[in-house]
Formats: structure tokens, sequence, C-alpha cells
């Protein structure tokens, strides 16, 4: 674990002036972290701006920024890994899933207007978790565990929370995701078109088709 002055001097000897921001972030509490100068400043810029999620990703972004840094969305560098609309794999949601889509996506945006979490596990319309401080790949295990066994197959779903800054925190799968979600039977995946990533791209649909695993992009 590095002082957050001495990562940012590190970034600007590189001459390095654009970051992109993609994946999972791992929360840690504030003992843990080494606070020199530059990290006493992020600190206090969050313990004022609020302690939920956007306003810490907000206040970061803010943070990078002061620094001289320009915070770049990853798909404007890699536009492929942006979800397009429908299906993108081989395996197809049946029309029991597409309900469960449907239902699930209608909560789902509305449970993101308080700032809990960007993604919800259904089965049989019925929720069986939404994504809180764990992350999704423990969403996916907590869910998994507590699935009925002779109803339909769980479905994950993905969106963007209602005015976030898309710069940073997009929804996105990658292969792991996928393996979980096979490990933990579940029938597949939708994300929001145009707002989520798919991380490993080719590796990832390539995963999906072989599990069996839908992989779909909710328009």
């Amino acid at each position: 674990m590095h002082a957050i002055g001495k990562i940012i001097n590190k970034i600007k000897s590189l001459s390095i002036k654009h970051i992109v921001l993609a994946g999972t972030v791992k929360r840690t509490g504030v003992t843990k972290l080494l606070l020199d100068l530059k990290g006493a400043k992020l600190l206090t810029m969050i313990m004022k701006a609020g302690l939920n999620d956007d306003s810490i990703l907000r206040t970061v972004i803010a943070f990078l920024e002061s620094e001289g840094f320009a915070i770049i969305p990853p798909e404007k560098l890699a536009t492929s890994i942006i979800v397009q609309s429908g299906l993108l794999t081989k395996t197809k949601p049946d029309p029991a899933a597409f309900a469960d889509i449907k239902k699930g996506t209608e909560i789902l945006k509305a449970v993101a207007n308080f700032d809990v979490g960007q993604a919800l596990v259904i089965q049989n319309g019925l929720v069986l978790g939404v994504e809180a401080a764990e992350g999704t790949d423990e969403l996916i295990k907590r869910c998994g565990l507590i699935q009925q066994k002779d109803e339909e197959m769980c479905i994950l779903i993905k969106i963007c929370k209602p005015n976030q800054d898309k710069r940073i925190d997009l929804p996105c799968v990658g292969p792991e995701t996928i393996k979980n979600l096979y490990r933990y039977n579940f029938k597949g995946v939708a994300l929001e078109a145009s707002s989520a990533l798919i991380l490993n791209k080719e590796e990832t649909l390539a995963e999906a088709d072989r599990l069996g695993i839908f992989i779909y992009g909710i328009s």
C-alpha cells in the first residue's frame, strides 16, 4: 500500500495526464489508508461531500482533476466494449427470462434512485438481492445460495444509477463474472445498453458461449 501523494507523484513523473478508470472498486476502512498531505486533502473532501458511493466517486474525480489530470471514459478509447442492445451470445433468454429482465430492470431503476447499488438478482419474479457494499461477485454468491432450486434459474441485472457520472464506475462484467454466474447456477446477465461495459470482451463472450450463459443488452 502506498500513500496517495506518492502515487500521484509517480503518475506525474511518467508524464501521464489522462486517466481511465474501469473495473471493481474494493472498499477499505479509513484506518487502513496511508494519509500523507494529499491523502488528508482527499479524505477531507470526501467527508465534506458525503460517504455514499456517488459522492465519493465524484469527489475522487474532482481531486484527480485538481491535480491536473483529465478523466477519460473507458469507451472513448475502446468503443467495442460498450454493451450493444439485444442478444450478444449464442444462448438466448427464454420468455420467462425476458419477463424477469423487464420486472427486475423496473425495480432496479427505482432502487438506484437511492444510490444503493447497480445490480440486482431476480428469479421467477422474486428479487433475491440488491447489490450493496459487497460488490457484484458477492451478490452472485449470496443469491446463488438462497435461490429456489426447482424454479427458473437466476438472472443478474446491472444498470447505471440516475445522474451517475459516466466517466467512472460504469456497470461492467468480465470473464470472472461469467464464471461466477455459471458456478452459482445463473441463467444469464442483462446489462444496460450504451451505459455498461464488457471487459475483455472477446474472452467474456467466448466464456459465456462455452458455459451456456446469455448476455443481453437492455435497450
